[in-house]
């Protein structure tokens, strides 16, 4: 495996850990309403996170305020770059 593609797998578990935890420890706490469902329980939320920790090192997703929804008003390049990683995917442009 490249780099690169190590890298992203890394993230990608950063980021699946991450929603993991936050949720269990929020529905251990009876917080479970700070999110709107569980995001570790879709793979898009997982890789829309991993892309933007691949670029920024940092999350887009918080349980805090924003019901665990990804959070672009406060962090635009994120979304923003997670969003061209999408559309690349989509529609594949090195075919």
């Amino acid at each position: 495996m490249s780099e690169g593609a190590q890298y992203l797998a890394d993230r990608y578990a950063e980021a699946e850990a991450y929603f993991s935890e936050n949720y269990r420890l929020a529905v251990i706490n009876g917080e479970a309403d700070k999110w709107s469902s569980n995001p570790a329980g879709d793979p898009n939320n997982i890789w829309d996170d991993a892309f933007s920790r691949y670029n920024t090192g940092r999350s887009i997703y918080s349980p805090n305020g924003n019901k665990g929804e990804r959070n672009c008003k406060d962090y635009p390049r994120r979304c923003a770059y997670a969003a061209a990683i999408r559309k690349h995917m989509k529609e594949k442009p090195w075919e």
